[in-house]
């Protein structure tokens, strides 16, 4: 018998389904034998992340002395993690059971069970993977304070463009030359001292000619024009010492010095000095469908844009935010809430090319995924002993009050400094010291000072609050950030990028802050939020190596864009989004410290603020997978005191969960089974809360429906609690897929082609999340480096 089309779906889903595999995520169930008891404690259901702690349940298998059969039964417990998300993966440092469920099995003896649980686990429990925490947490955060939305300038044109953004008016500082080996080149052209002078504060690589004309360099094009604000023109013969320079930034800077350089696309430069977004097109919107949706999207421009074909509004993600307008080029822009977006706007397909708007949308799996990643944070050890820091000003101290608290932000200081009641509390990278006067000395702090947590969004210090202090011993303190430090914040249960407020500079004084608007900021999976400059594949280079700016090198030299020192976004290539199962980063090259995940012990590129500062006595989390104290099923244990001596049970085939009844259920391809007196019996599809969705992607199951934001007393059913374990897995696999990902040895090497103009033949994006789809319609997001 044929099937009909409309099942087609469900039977591809359901029968992709059998080909994952069962167990949750590697290493477990933890195994491990003690006072005669056989114990396998199943993939954790993590109830609630706050920091580095965490509550879970977990399905556990029982064999005491003289059980012929396992017993099945559930725990609850308390514990702490330490993270690392540049592998994604937590340590359990500590575990204590607080509840334990067995069936006909007395108070006393579930103590005991509790106890011995409570001592094993963090000696035998493998690494957990962050994706598997996303996937599975039961509660995530709303995001209820009230950050800035009200639409910037958005600035549209039917052509390839750049935003050159300059914070402010320009200032400019000459260029110091300096000795450095490294850089011996015998075409190298020193320019003469103070004929050149760059544009200090914007991350564009924008020199001025002393007395004459500005130069632009990015994406290995040089523009040339007489005024700052433009017009700007192509030249592709740039001066020789200033091309000599840049080389010294990016190797490829030779290639751009004549006409047949292989850029098929040459964008206008559009210059502002204030926050705006620039949405710019090859050509008129060119609109494609998206399946089983009523929305259009723009394909010749590396925007988010769509169009809803029911009341021909345009909406435009930028940011995280949404704006809707009917006339792009006219406006007027409003900014729309995720939770009240088109319904269409949640059914855009996983897997589609515009599928990383998803995040963005309340509601779906993928911004759940994204919210609840925000609240893992990295974390690290500080010796308490060795902790060199100090603090420059630019002259004496200046401390201004933070409206509405009782803390005061040092304006001129090279690191975040604060007043509290006559004490000082220094922010570096995300490390907390504290000192008697503006200069210290300095010492580890051991807390956070309460009065941080009422720093509003619209102080430029309001990331402090997301940089917190864990716990502290004699030797050393317990510390870890969370992406909002970075500048990424849940509202209304989506992800978005800053605060949407303008930190002005300060007057005599300039360092950047942070950022929302400038930059196409856009959200990845695995390594946060990237930034793309438009067409081409590196405009930014905030980071200078061997040289620096005259007064303004022991400030700007060293600040990233967003905040903290050394901090610069990613930098993503990316044709086509596959939230969480498909990776976006196309490319590697652009920033210089992105590497081969192999090369640097399975980490991936995420920015992390502690790696590499041994010298101040600052030590990462770093995690393998296949990391000490996470042993195998059928590796051999270490002796250990009070284990018997019989054989290692084999594995169980299948998951094993609970849910918030302490019910423990099992699932074999799609069936689930519950434990009932001692006997696994089947229950129905629809009590296990099986959905369908037309547009699910193949190889997870069909998504369940959930209320878009579902309330603290929602309970999970073991369909939905399936459902979760199922991403959650998916996550793990794909996250080592992008690892494994082939790199380009000399990406900087590769000449950017510009977008197709014929779209429309370009092939259909792949739903393979082993072989994403590279469409050339979709233009290059750009990025920059960083030192």
């Amino acid at each position: 018998m044929i099937a009909h089309r409309s099942f087609l779906p469900l039977i591809a889903a359901l029968l992709s389904l059998l080909t994952i595999r069962t167990d949750a995520q590697d290493g477990w169930p933890a195994e491990f034998k003690a006072e005669g008891h056989e114990v396998r404690v199943f993939a954790p259901q993590p109830e609630r992340i706050d920091g580095h702690r965490f509550t879970a349940r977990s399905a556990v298998s029982l064999r005491r002395p003289g059980d012929k059969n396992p017993v099945f039964g559930s725990i609850w417990g308390d514990g702490v993690l330490e993270f690392d998300r540049g592998s994604r993966l937590g340590k359990l440092v500590r575990f204590t059971v607080t509840d334990a469920r067995f069936p006909d099995m007395e108070e006393a003896e579930r103590g005991r069970i509790a106890t011995l649980i409570s001592g094993e686990m963090p000696r035998h429990a493998p690494p957990i993977a962050i994706d598997w925490l996303v996937a599975a947490q039961e509660t995530e955060e709303q995001g209820f304070v009230s950050y800035l939305n009200d639409p910037p300038e958005i600035i549209y044109q039917e052509k390839p463009g750049v935003l050159l953004f300059i914070d402010g008016e320009p200032i400019y500082a000459p260029v110091e030359e300096e000795t450095d080996a490294r850089y011996d080149d015998p075409n190298y052209v020193t320019p003469r001292p103070g004929s050149v002078e760059r544009v200090v504060n914007t991350p564009f690589l924008l020199l001025r000619r002393a007395g004459g004309d500005h130069f632009l360099y990015g994406s290995g094009m040089w523009f040339r024009s007489s005024a700052v604000k433009g017009p700007w023109v192509r030249d592709h013969r740039p001066p020789q010492d200033l091309r000599s320079l840049v080389q010294r930034v990016d190797s490829g800077a030779a290639l751009a010095t004549t006409d047949a350089d292989g850029a098929s696309v040459v964008p206008e430069i559009v210059v502002r000095t204030a926050p705006a977004v620039l949405l710019d097109m090859d050509g008129p919107p060119q609109w494609r469908p998206l399946d089983n949706t009523g929305l259009l999207y723009a394909s010749n421009t590396n925007k988010d844009l769509f169009l809803d074909v029911g009341t021909q509004e345009q909406y435009l993600l930028a940011s995280g935010r949404w704006y809707a307008t009917r006339d792009p080029a006219r406006g007027p822009w409003r900014f729309v809430a995720a939770d009240q977006l088109p319904a269409d706007f949640a059914r855009i397909p996983e897997g589609s090319a515009k599928d990383g708007a998803l995040a963005h949308v309340s509601g779906t799996f993928a911004a759940r995924e994204a919210v609840r990643d925000a609240q893992i944070p990295q974390t690290a050890r500080v010796d308490r002993k060795n902790s060199a820091f100090t603090v420059n000003y630019d002259g004496d101290p200046w401390f201004d009050p933070i409206p509405g608290t009782e803390v005061e932000l040092a304006i001129n200081a090279s690191v975040t400094v604060l007043r509290i009641r006559g004490h000082y509390h220094a922010l570096d990278n995300a490390v907390w010291y504290d000192g008697p006067t503006p200069n210290g000395p300095w010492s580890v702090s051991t807390d956070v000072p309460a009065e941080v947590g009422t720093i509003p969004p619209d102080s430029p210090a309001y990331n402090t609050r997301y940089v917190q202090i864990y716990d502290h011993t004699p030797e050393v303190v317990y510390v870890g950030y969370t992406p909002g430090y970075l500048g990424s914040f849940v509202q209304g249960g989506v992800l978005i990028y800053g605060t949407g407020f303008y930190y002005r500079p300060w007057p005599g004084f300039w360092r950047p802050r942070p950022f929302t608007w400038g930059f196409n900021m856009f959200y990845d999976p695995w390594i946060g939020w990237g930034y793309g400059g438009g067409w081409g594949w590196n405009w930014w280079y905030p980071g200078w190596h061997g040289w620096g700016w005259g007064p303004y090198r022991p400030w700007g030299w060293g600040w990233g864009w967003c905040g903290p020192y050394g901090y610069f976004p990613p930098v993503i290539h990316t044709h086509h989004h596959y939230y969480g199962h498909r990776p976006s980063v196309n490319s590697p090259g652009g920033a210089g410290r992105q590497a081969d995940a192999t090369a640097t012990g399975g980490r991936s590129q995420t920015m992390d603020l502690y790696a590499g500062r041994e010298a101040q006595g600052i030590q990462t989390t770093a995690i393998s997978r296949n990391g000490a104290g996470a042993p195998k099923p059928g590796d051999p244990r270490p002796a250990v005191p009070g284990q018997d001596s019989r054989p290692q049970p084999k594995p169980f085939a299948g998951d094993h969960f609970s849910d918030r009844d302490g019910n423990v259920f099992r699932q074999f391809g799609d069936r689930i089974e519950r434990y009932e007196a001692g006997r696994w019996q089947r229950i129905p599809q629809t009590s296990a809360g099986a959905g369908t969705r037309p547009e699910a992607r193949p190889g997870t199951p069909p998504p369940v429906a959930r209320p878009a934001q579902p309330s603290p007393s929602h309970r999970p059913n073991p369909g939905e609690i399936r459902q979760d374990r199922v991403r959650g897995t998916q996550r793990i696999q794909d996250f080592q897929r992008y690892q494994q990902r082939p790199v380009d040895p000399s990406p900087r090497m590769s000449r950017p082609s510009g977008p197709s103009r014929s779209p429309a033949a370009s092939p259909a994006p792949s739903r393979s999340p082993s072989a994403p789809s590279r469409s050339p319609s979709a233009p290059s997001r750009g990025g920059g480096g960083r030192r």
